[in-house]
């Protein structure tokens, strides 16, 4: 939800943006405890943390407009 924010507010003065989010928490999940979110937070910073390098080693040679979508 942040991140749709920030993305609106950029939209609005024009700005570009682009955002990586992990997704820990189940709401619907029939096991939504503290136990599968602490599980789930743990997964997705490992998961964040190996992928991010990768992105940003796709981002760095492109500009701006290479990358809009």
């Amino acid at each position: 939800m942040e991140a749709a924010a920030v993305a609106y507010v950029c939209e609005m003065m024009s700005t570009p943006v682009m955002a990586v989010k992990a997704i820990t928490d189940l709401v619907d999940h029939p096991t939504a405890t503290a136990e599968q979110f602490t599980a789930n937070l743990t997964m997705a910073s490992r998961q964040l943390g190996e992928n991010l390098l990768k992105i940003m080693d796709f981002c760095a040679p492109r500009s701006v407009r290479d990358l809009d979508g």
